[in-house]
């Protein structure tokens, strides 16, 4: 059974409540969980427009709870700038939590990445490192900024023979939280990077690192081959975040790597998913659907604004609901600019789609809260929404 809100429940969940909060599209997306017992788990980051506190921040202060213990887990899925934008800041205000990054990023490749721009070498083994030592932000991509200020925050929360202990490392198969001891039995693992995408990426972090005079602008990588891929279980109910995993035909990677590696998800099936990498069609897999969700899973995803064809289009939203009733997204996708300037459709604007386009770049919120399983309280703040067939056909006219 669902239940649709008009509006997010600002009351804490219950004890035995999962929670799946999903944000978006600020700069990049964020997922806040929460795992029972106020234990909850962020996963990347994202700024509302004209904010410099992270969403995830701002929604403890509105539920009243504190993060300073409460958030035990964070995750970021990957490096680029559009998961991480004030990761770091979520982690100097949750000194509690461990800080998890893809494997990939762990190679002695990533950290002679930092050193060579921060030159802390010589520091780092005996002294802790200063902030403004170690970050110069006009060096830096703020991706790799964000980075090198969350090891800073280790530093400065525990002693500089200790601060490692709070940045582990996932891959496709990491026990990231457990607690099997108490109710709710709550797991959360990765499924991602495989052995081959934490080689492939180590291979491209090999050919970035720049000579130690040089310093600029580092480009990313073009695949997400290293994003972490998560499942939760809750009791009974699973959830799976997909981050920004894309398909592939090599078995070896992305969510084929998944589906036939050595640790695939079990238990049962998803009754909620969070669609990777925008619900673009490079994130999508067929056996993801048919054999790891439930037939009327509960499919959230975040838009891209950042290109002239932004992710999902059309016929993404259209593939997903042939798929499943229950599709929401955080924000309407943006429709393509040139088509505002046809006189007939600036006239279509002053219905319905006018505030559509008016809440381009706004955050957007789904909440999505369970004690079961079996019933479903979904709620939507900003210009989140469920996903029509109305919507889907004037999108559908805007595109063509």
């Amino acid at each position: 059974m669902q239940q649709y809100l008009p509006e997010i429940l600002l009351s804490p969940p219950r004890p035995d409540e999962l929670e799946i909060s999903l944000f978006g599209p600020g700069r990049g997306e964020c997922v806040v969980a929460h795992l029972g017992n106020n234990k909850w788990l962020i996963v990347d980051s994202c700024l509302a427009k004209g904010n410099s506190e992270p969403v995830a921040l701002q929604y403890f202060n509105r539920l009243n709870i504190d993060p300073y213990d409460a958030v035990k887990r964070i995750i970021i899925s990957h490096w680029h700038d559009d998961h991480i934008k004030g990761i770091s800041t979520i982690v100097k205000h949750c000194p509690a939590a461990y800080v998890y990054f893809p494997q990939a990023l762990q190679q002695e490749e990533f950290f002679t990445l930092l050193t060579s721009f921060h030159s802390i070498d010589s520091r780092a083994g005996s002294v802790p490192v200063n902030l403004a030592d170690f970050v110069r932000a006009e060096d830096l991509t703020s991706g790799l900024s964000e980075i090198a200020r969350i090891v800073s925050h280790a530093y400065q929360q525990e002693s500089v023979h200790r601060y490692k202990r709070k940045i582990k490392y996932a891959d496709d198969s990491t026990i990231i939280y457990e607690d099997r001891g108490n109710s709710p039995r709550v797991g959360v693992r990765s499924l991602s990077p495989s052995g081959k995408m934490v080689n492939n990426a180590l291979l491209y972090f090999a050919g970035l690192i720049p000579p130690s005079t040089q310093r600029g602008v580092i480009p990313y990588p073009e695949k997400n081959d290293a994003s972490i891929a998560i499942w939760i279980e809750f009791n009974n109910i699973f959830v799976l975040l997909g981050g920004d995993l894309e398909d592939s035909t090599d078995h070896d990677l992305g969510w084929l790597a998944v589906l036939h590696g050595p640790n695939p998800p079990q238990g049962g099936k998803a009754s909620i998913f969070k669609v990777p990498h925008h619900g673009s069609a490079n994130g999508h897999n067929d056996q993801v659907w048919r054999h790891q969700l439930l037939p009327q899973v509960h499919a959230i995803l975040t838009p891209f604004y950042g290109s002239s064809n932004p992710p999902p289009t059309h016929s993404d939203l259209k593939r997903m609901i042939a798929l499943t009733e229950h599709v929401s997204f955080t924000a309407p996708p943006r429709i393509p600019k040139k088509k505002y300037d046809d006189h007939v459709v600036r006239k279509m604007l002053s219905g319905t789609v006018t505030e559509r386009r008016t809440l381009v770049g706004q955050m957007g919120h789904i909440q999505i809260r369970t004690r079961d399983g079996e019933r479903f309280t979904v709620g939507y703040d900003g210009p989140a929404a469920l996903v029509t067939s109305d919507f889907l056909k004037e999108y559908e006219w805007l595109s063509r």
